[in-house]
């Protein structure tokens, strides 16, 4: 997870290590269908592409150059020019940085970098942000000068270098960065969010920046995950976790005014969940064992999860026998199912030869226990391998893949598992208006389709009021083993003919597992807002005197009271008259 320093170690062979009578091929060995015996000769860093393509990345003297694979690990023609993508050097000893590429929904791909610019005083490097496609060619629509550059300038005051890249559900690219230098760690750090274009987002925090003081000394500020309804995560990666609104403001709903601190002793490794929760890895000290945490969407530790919210795992006694093995864990990958993570982990044994050290990959369930249906009880060993100049993916599948600039990559098997799903609403921010007379909400199921499974909602009357503002409602939603998509669920909402403060109401809607294994993809209520359509009421007519001019609703008031006091006159003064004449003046007024 955190690749500031990488260190490269060349290996001459490879030993799977699974247990004694692992049958050939099982889950957690090499695939054999990949490559050849499962290894792939490429080089450079590697993202899974969210059709279960491959993206391989290098920098070189010549530039940045992206080669695609399809599932298999063969070229993909179509990508680019032949199966490449290749961005010349736009400055001396800079580039693009391939360990934090980020994918986008539809495919495409960011990274950030630097390019030199011409100032008064010379030349400067400016940080950048590159946006390639999904076809392999630079986004000409991203950036002003359509080359699929934007350049990171100007910075705020106090920053001075980007750090990381992340892609949000609609598109929009948060972009990370610190104070730090090559020498230095400060204490500031800032988000910049650009939209799919490149623009600045005016709507999140001055001119597109939002940004955070008193970070403790950080060297690095990552995007610790973007949840669908806008809001993301962000760490300084010494264990402090910051969440903000999809605006940029500090999600107070989240630890104490939107920042937890000092989470995990030790943290290596973390990852966002798909209920918008945090589960994180680290290890106090080399003797002991590697301790997981997991926190919900409010940063409160998770009871269900092994001793309330806190998971230790002996790695190192699993793959050399306890007490004898050391373990180092490093980064955390969500597996597509949303029910599991990988793991990527230095196992070496503490009373032989330090040069026998492995490799691990680990599956952990949600639930706090390995699957044990992959490798030897949960992990599968790679051995003379040394972790941290190997990146750890995962492809749609829930293959995982390891690499090595200058080494193969590797495919491991995991178990074919069934694969229930995530259900989750999409969007969780629905929008009507107050006249509208009803309102939908969408619940989708993806990411898998085995089993029967169903879910309960429920409405939540917030500034909205039930039954006055809209008709409450709760039910059931199915899907059958096999089927995936969505399904709708249709609210009543009442146009009340009453002028509203505030403009806009809201009400929630609230999922719950009914049955079957499917995962949440966020626990907390969607977001019903209802825009008022009614007028606001005429004000009272002013009783302070000056001898002003009388103008607007005042004006009426005087107006409607003389005819009133006229037709009075007339009523009194024809009562003088004869009755005729009273009956003829009467139908006139």
């Amino acid at each position: 997870m955190f690749r500031n320093i990488r260190r490269f170690v060349a290996i001459e062979a490879l030993t799977l290590v699974v247990g004694a009578g692992t049958a050939l091929a099982a889950p957690g060995d090499m695939d054999p269908s990949f490559g050849t015996g499962g290894r792939l000769e490429v080089t450079g860093d590697l993202v899974a592409l969210p059709d279960g393509r491959i993206a391989v990345a290098q920098s070189n003297g010549d530039g940045l150059e992206v080669r695609v694979l399809d599932a298999s690990g063969d070229p993909d023609p179509s990508w680019g020019t032949g199966g490449i993508t290749r961005v010349p050097l736009i400055a001396e000893e800079e580039g693009f940085n391939t360990t934090d590429m980020a994918i986008g929904a539809d495919g495409s791909l960011v990274l950030h970098g630097g390019v030199v610019r011409t100032v008064a005083s010379g030349t400067k490097t400016v940080p950048a942000v590159l946006k390639i496609d999904a076809s392999g060619h630079p986004d000409a629509s991203f950036g002003p000068e359509g080359n699929g550059i934007v350049l990171v300038d100007p910075l705020p005051a106090s920053i001075g270098v980007v750090t990381s890249v992340a892609v949000q559900a609609d598109g929009s690219i948060l972009v990370g960065a610190t104070d730090a230098s090559y020498d230095y760690c400060g204490p500031s750090a800032a988000v910049l969010r650009l939209s799919s274009a490149g623009s600045p987002d005016p709507g999140f925090g001055t001119n597109g920046w939002i940004e955070i003081a008193n970070t403790d000394e950080t060297c690095f500020l990552g995007i610790a995950g973007a949840r669908t309804n806008g809001s993301f995560i962000v760490t300084n990666g010494a264990g402090r976790f910051w969440s903000f609104n999809s605006n940029g403001t500090p999600d107070t709903g989240f630890g104490a005014d939107g920042r937890l601190s000092d989470l995990l002793p030790g943290l290596t490794g973390y990852v966002l969940l798909p209920d918008g929760g945090l589960l994180l890895v680290g290890q106090v000290n080399d003797t002991s064992p590697t301790r997981f945490a997991r926190f919900d969407v409010a940063g409160q530790p998770v009871a269900a999860f092994g001793n309330n919210g806190i998971l230790d795992v002996d790695f190192g006694g699993l793959a050399f026998g306890v007490g004898d093995g050391g373990v180092a864990p490093d980064s955390l990958i969500l597996a597509p199912d949303g029910q599991s993570v990988f793991l990527q982990v230095l196992l070496y044994p503490r009373t032989s030869s330090a040069t026998n050290f492995c490799t691990g990959v680990a599956l952990l369930r949600l639930d706090g226990t390995l699957d044990a249906t992959f490798g030897h009880g949960g992990l599968s060993c790679l051995m003379g391998a040394w972790p941290w100049s190997f990146t750890l993916a995962v492809q749609a599948n829930g293959q995982p893949l390891l690499t090595q600039p200058g080494d193969p990559t590797i495919r491991l098997l995991r178990a074919n598992r069934p694969s229930p799903g995530l259900i989750g609403l999409k969007p969780d921010l629905v929008y009507a208006h107050e006249n509208d007379g009803t309102v939908t909400v969408t619940v989708s199921r993806s990411a898998g389709k085995d089993g029967a499974v169903s879910i309960d909602y429920r409405t939540i009357a917030h500034s909205a009021t039930a039954d006055s503002d809209f008709i409450a409602a709760s039910g059931r939603l199915e899907w059958a083993d096999g089927e995936d998509g969505d399904r709708t669920i249709t609210l009543a909402i009442h146009d009340d003919q009453v002028y509203e403060t505030s403009a806009t109401e809201d009400f929630g809607v609230e999922l719950s597992r009914a049955a079957g294994d499917a995962v949440l993809a966020r626990t907390t209520p969607a977001l019903v807002v209802i825009q008022d359509n009614d007028p606001p009421p005429a004000p009272a007519p002013s009783s302070s005197g000056g001898g002003g001019a009388t103008s607007g609703p005042a004006l009426i008031a005087l107006l409607l009271l003389a005819g009133i006091r006229a037709a009075t006159s007339r009523a009194v003064s024809a009562s003088h008259r004869p009755l005729r004449h009273r009956t003829r003046s009467r139908a006139v007024s």
